[in-house]
């Protein structure tokens, strides 16, 4: 159902993700969260998303 509502233009997908594991390709945490970042981008907002880099 939410990938109809993409298609058309009435869903977005907010993903919750650290820089930390997206950015590094060696971390098998964020493999899925990168390929589903491809596939289905989050809009253009501004998110909070490294984390565990600055704390």
């Amino acid at each position: 159902m939410y990938f109809s509502f993409l298609k058309i233009g009435k869903a977005d997908f907010f993903w919750d993700y650290d820089e930390y594991y997206i950015n590094n390709n060696i971390h098998e945490a964020g493999f899925l969260l990168r390929e589903n970042l491809k596939k289905y981008p989050m809009p253009a907002v501004k998110l909070n998303v490294n984390n565990l880099i600055t704390k």
